[in-house]
């Protein structure tokens, strides 16, 4: 079932939607106890780093610049 569920964490996070954001993004991803299990597959950390780079991302977008 570990495939499975990694798939469908793969095609959730792709998706922009609230429910995508709030559980399948980089915060989630890393810190949700949820998923513990998948912490030791590779395509699971491959998810991860996507998502962390669309996290810097936005906080380089949306960050007020502070002087």
């Amino acid at each position: 079932m570990r495939d499975e569920a990694i798939e469908a964490i793969e095609r959730v996070a792709k998706e922009d939607t609230a429910i995508s954001e709030s559980l399948y993004s980089y915060l989630p991803l890393t810190k949700l106890g949820v998923y513990d299990s998948l912490q030791d597959d590779p395509w699971f950390w491959e998810i991860v780093k996507r998502e962390k780079e669309i996290y810097e991302m936005r906080l380089k977008k949306y960050s007020l610049p502070i002087d």
